[in-house]
């Protein structure tokens, strides 16, 4: 009778878990093995790589199952039969060399071009609503009116001395002052002396179309983001400089480390020229990706820091602290700044309606 296959080696909830995940998948534990050794991105979407990666072997777990598969009895076909559907495949992936470096590669193939593009589209939106914050003549006549109006109250029969600016922030109080009549704000006050003076400037927020969209982008996850695929991207090249070492015979001089085998990744000491790793990275598929990867990645580090300096500048122009305040968090501010300054245009207007009737 064939011996029912069952867990041999490893904690039977995770075989269990992983048997689960594994079948879904509808490949063989072989064309999943040989996918992941030639990072090939045509046989498993990212959904079903970011599945497997859990199920990788750890390395009590090669132990285990090369303890089991080398121990006297039966042959490996037979031991192997015997095995699980999760343990079957970390036998098979146990045959990949780097299989954990290879599936990470594997995924950020997948998923490079939606992260950058990501990334470039949030960094351009912080941009260009930076731009509009800097460059709107309305909003810095009006705040220019806030100020004014604002010094002429604080000081009015007093000897205190003028400010000469204010912070984001109390933009935001504008609407909450009230004055005697418990009615009236200092917001409404600015309203009715922009509409006497310099009635354009009621439309300064036509100026400032991308703030409202900026205020939802987390800057700082950009940031991580932009990290973690520059982290990724040298996990690839890695991989690319040994594929080409072990298929095209390229000799790449390195120092090997203690406990390092001659398979390990651990490439920091690998001595190449410029050309030479050029070179080496045209000889392969991956090495190919990595090349066009550096360049698009460098491009977008660049981007990023231009809208970072651009910022910071924003801050300044403002007179606000970089350290305390978060590009959505400015953005935000203004945005909200933008609706009281319209539901104060609106209390305004029916005011005057109620006069005339």
């Amino acid at each position: 009778t064939e011996k029912a296959s069952s867990v041999r080696v490893i904690d039977p909830k995770r075989a269990n878990n992983g048997g689960i995940i594994l079948a879904r998948l509808k490949m063989s534990h072989d064309d999943m093995a040989d996918a992941v050794d030639r990072i090939s991105e045509d046989a498993m979407a990212a959904e079903q790589i970011e599945n497997i990666i859990e199920y990788l072997p750890t390395k009590e777990e090669r132990k285990a199952l090369e303890a089991y598969m080398l121990e006297g009895g039966q042959d490996a076909a037979e031991k192997f039969d015997g095995l699980c559907e999760c343990e079957k495949f970390m036998v098979s992936m146990m045959t990949v060399k780097h299989a954990r470096q290879k599936v990470r590669a594997l995924l950020f193939k997948l998923q490079f071009e939606q992260c950058l593009d990501d990334i470039l589209q949030d960094t351009l939106l912080v941009e260009t609503a930076c731009d509009e914050l800097s460059n709107s003549v309305r909003l810095r006549q009006l705040l220019g009116i806030v100020l004014t109006f604002g010094n002429r109250l604080n000081t009015a029969g007093t000897k205190k001395r003028k400010a000469g600016a204010f912070t984001l922030d109390s933009l935001l109080k504008l609407s909450q002052a009230k004055a005697f009549d418990k009615k009236t704000t200092f917001l409404h006050y600015v309203v009715l002396i922009v509409q006497r003076n310099n009635e354009p400037l009621l439309q300064f927020k036509d100026d400032l179309e991308h703030v409202f969209k900026a205020d939802k982008v987390f800057w700082d996850q950009c940031l991580i983001d932009l990290d973690e695929v520059e982290s990724q991207l040298e996990n690839v090249r890695r991989i690319a400089l040994h594929q080409a070492r072990n298929a095209h015979g390229y000799q790449l001089r390195r120092t090997k480390k203690k406990d390092d085998d001659d398979d390990s990744l651990n490439d920091a000491e690998i001595e190449l020229s410029l050309e030479e790793e050029v070179e080496a990275l045209r000889a392969t598929p991956i090495g190919i990706f990595t090349l066009s990867a550096i360049k698009y990645v460098s491009s977008l580090r660049d981007k990023v820091d231009d809208t970072r300096a651009k910022y910071r500048q924003l801050l300044e122009y403002f007179g606000e602290e970089e350290e305390t305040m978060q590009p959505h968090e400015l953005f935000s501010t203004i945005a909200k700044f933008c609706r009281d300054f319209e539901k104060a245009k609106d209390d305004v207007a029916a005011k005057e309606k109620r006069k005339q009737r």
